[in-house]
């Protein structure tokens, strides 16, 4: 799980991104990072699942995350 060092506060999940587009402080990111891995991880898991795909969850799940 992505974990920061402080606990930050929990936005809605557009929220994040907004603050950095107006800011371009990559906290944001992080946050949203913090907060929404574990969705993501869930929702890449179902889709291997689902197309009953064979290979490793690293690079369809850094696909994820590294688009900004």
């Amino acid at each position: 799980m992505y974990e920061l060092e402080y606990k930050p506060e929990r936005l809605d999940w557009n929220e994040y991104f907004i603050r950095f587009k107006k800011t371009g402080d990559i906290r944001y990111y992080r946050e949203f990072l913090h907060f929404y891995e574990p969705v993501l991880d869930r929702k890449t898991r179902r889709f291997i699942e689902h197309y009953e795909l064979s290979f490793s969850l690293s690079p369809l799940m850094g696909a994820c995350v590294s688009r900004s």
